[in-house]
This record gives structure tokens, C-alpha cells and sequence, in this order.
């Protein structure tokens, strides 16, 4: 995929995204890159946004209903790109901030994923599961455990992966675990999932916000 003969980790990928509407391939790997290739042979890399601002080790990479990509990295948080025609594309970003309690819990990003109200949930590592609401207009309110979000704040931090089964619910795979999670209206609601090993069936524990 790229051509290099260091023994660096450029070619080590992570992440991959096939968008169908465009007919394109999107490879991240850990050295900050993103190739976006199409059919005909065009290739675009990018390695930074257009402030200059490094995509990070790219973990995990998503498309949204709207064709948005949203790029997910250990180091620069979430960066979400769109296509604007032409080969030129807009960006914007989530990242933390210390002095801001409502930025991202924390820059180490792993995966995104849609939920079927628009809603945008984001697995960090070191900083539990975010969550953008999507509001009535269109924008987001970025929750998570350390700005009101009712989310586990001693275990279930270290998330890796999520996905969306077909009523609606969030997973994710943690260190700690399984969480089930939802947000409807406004309303977010968790669930730790056990497996007893002996019955092999699961059990739940619920809270709500």
C-alpha cells in the first residue's frame, strides 16, 4: 500500500471504510494517513486536517447517513470529514481539552458509530463511551461521564468497540466488560451485561438518565 522498506508501522492498517455512494476505499493506518482510493486508480492521502492538524494513528473509520466520514485516533480524537466534490473535502474535529469539560473525554478515540436517531457514539480509551446528541436542528451536544452523562465513571473506560443491534442498542466492548446502552429524546439509558458462565445466559443491570 505504501512503499517503504524502514520496518515502520505505515503500512500497518486499522482501519478500513468502503463507501458504496461514491465508490471509494478509506485506509487509515498508524502513522497518521489516510488513503482514499478509487476504482480508477486516483489515490488522495491525507495526513492532517486543513488547519494542519494531524489525523492521529487512525483506529477506526465510519461513514454517516449524511456521507460524512468520521475518523477515529489514538492521539487527535475524532476527526469528521466532508466531501465537498471534486476531491476537496471539510473538516472538523473532536478533541479534549482540560479547561473544557464539554471536548472529548479523551483524544484516544477507537470507533464510531450511528444509532438510528442520528446520534453519534464514540469509543475512548481511557475515557468511556461520548455521546452526540443529535438536536432538532441538525448540531450535537457532546455528553459523557464527566459532563452530566449517566455513565459508569470507575470501570467501563476503556472501550475498543461498538456496534448497533437491530432494536436500537449500543454495544460496547470494554476492558471492564459489556455495556448496553440506548438514547432516545434526550433520554440515555445503560445497562452492564453479565454472562454466567455455568447457565450461559445474560443478565443485566439498568440505569437511566
Amino acid at each position: 500500500l505504501f512503499n517503504d522498506t524502514s520496518g515502520s508501522t505505515i503500512n500497518e492498517v486499522r482501519a478500513f471504510c468502503y463507501d458504496q455512494k461514491r465508490d471509494l476505499l478509506l485506509i487509515g493506518n498508524k502513522m497518521s494517513t489516510l488513503c482514499i482510493m478509487s476504482k480508477d486508480g486516483k489515490r488522495m492521502d491525507l495526513s492532517s486536517d486543513s488547519k494542519g492538524r494531524p489525523l492521529g494513528r487512525i483506529y477506526g473509520i465510519t461513514m454517516d447517513r449524511a456521507g460524512n466520514y468520521w475518523v477515529s485516533s489514538k492521539g487527535s480524537g475524532v476527526t469528521v470529514i466532508t466531501p465537498q466534490g471534486g476531491g476537496e473535502y471539510a473538516f472538523s474535529s473532536y478533541v479534549h481539552s482540560d479547561e473544557d469539560p464539554n471536548t472529548l473525554s479523551s483524544d484516544n478515540a477507537y470507533c464510531t458509530i450511528e444509532d438510528k436517531s442520528g446520534n453519534i457514539w464514540i469509543a475512548t480509551y481511557n475515557g468511556g463511551v461520548n455521546l452526540l446528541m443529535k438536536q432538532k436542528d441538525g448540531s450535537f451536544q457532546l455528553k459523557h461521564k464527566d459532563n452530566g452523562l449517566n455513565y459508569p465513571k470507575d470501570f467501563y473506560q476503556k472501550v475498543r468497540t461498538l456496534t448497533l443491534d437491530k432494536e436500537d442498542h449500543v454495544w460496547a466492548g470494554t476492558t471492564d466488560g459489556l455495556l448496553m446502552m440506548s438514547c432516545h429524546d434526550g433520554h440515555f439509558e445503560v445497562e452492564e451485561v453479565k454472562i454466567a458462565r455455568s447457565e450461559e445466559r445474560f443478565s443485566r443491570n439498568a440505569e437511566t438518565d
